[in-house]
């Protein structure tokens, strides 16, 4: 690749590999040079958005208040999320479809929010449920940047780990990756290195808590902040477990992260 670059210049030549320190010599030669992507992705806009939103007439949508059920419509599948409103949308209703049941079952009221997070548009007021709800185990957000995925994560595990006891500790991971260039080497010892990388999950923590007191819960190993590469081998059974930037996971690096999960 580099004699062709340097031969033929007029053609453009790019460098494709996985391996960073490859890319890292490429950029010292003058050659750009870019990380290998699977063909075939799907994007945002051709998945299902799990949710659904539904006109109901007034009676029915008072009813669906007052018994807090409703029959689901054909289709729905497992925890399925439902915004239901009237024709003229002056009233609405949130629900989520429970399988067991076979009914769409009224939500609780999320608009307080948790952890100084509030929803701003049904997006958010729905996925509160999923993260809110200790019967769902598993939860993908899938949204543009900016759209508080991350936020909202946390604040569902600090709620669900601090305020509920449903889990022992939280633990906050996301792949080493940078925008642009390569950081390089970093001096310090394995702490110094990877915080740079991890320094988004601190701002979004202490957005929602004093820094003092974020220090004291991570110190007592309540709450946990690591890189995605130091999971190989752990078991973390009893944990809420936020994983950020999947998107930019390898298939081993999800697979090896959905296989630590326990019970």
């Amino acid at each position: 690749a580099y004699r062709l670059h340097r031969s033929e210049p007029e053609i453009r030549t790019v460098f494709i590999t996985r391996d960073i320190n490859r890319r890292l010599k490429a950029d010292a030669l003058g050659m750009k040079s870019v990380d290998y992507e699977l063909e075939g992705k799907i994007e945002i806009e051709e998945m299902d958005p799990g949710w659904r939103k539904l006109e109901l007439d007034q009676q029915e949508l008072e009813q669906f208040l007052e018994k807090a059920e409703i029959p689901a419509p054909e289709g729905a599948f497992a925890n399925q999320l439902f915004l239901f409103t009237t024709p003229d949308s002056t009233q609405t209703a949130y629900g989520r479809f429970d399988a067991d049941k076979n009914k769409i079952l009224l939500l609780k009221d999320y608009s307080d929010g948790c952890f100084g997070i509030h929803p701003r548009n049904p997006e958010q007021y729905l996925s509160f449920e999923l993260l809110l709800n200790p019967k769902i185990q598993l939860v993908a957000l899938l949204g543009k940047a900016g759209t508080g995925k991350t936020l909202l994560s946390l604040a569902g595990g600090l709620h669900q780990v601090l305020e509920e006891n449903c889990y022992q500790r939280l633990l906050v991971s996301r792949p080493i990756f940078t925008m642009g260039k390569e950081l390089g080497f970093l001096p310090g010892d394995m702490v110094e290195k990877v915080n740079p990388y991890l320094r988004p999950l601190y701002d979004a923590l202490h957005d929602m808590m004093e820094i003092e007191q974020a220090r004291d819960y991570i110190d007592k190993g309540i709450i946990e902040v690591a890189p995605l590469a130091f999971m190989r081998g752990r078991t973390l059974n009893d944990s809420f477990v936020v994983l950020d930037e999947a998107q930019n996971t390898t298939p081993a690096q999800m697979k090896m992260l959905l296989t630590r999960l326990g019970f």
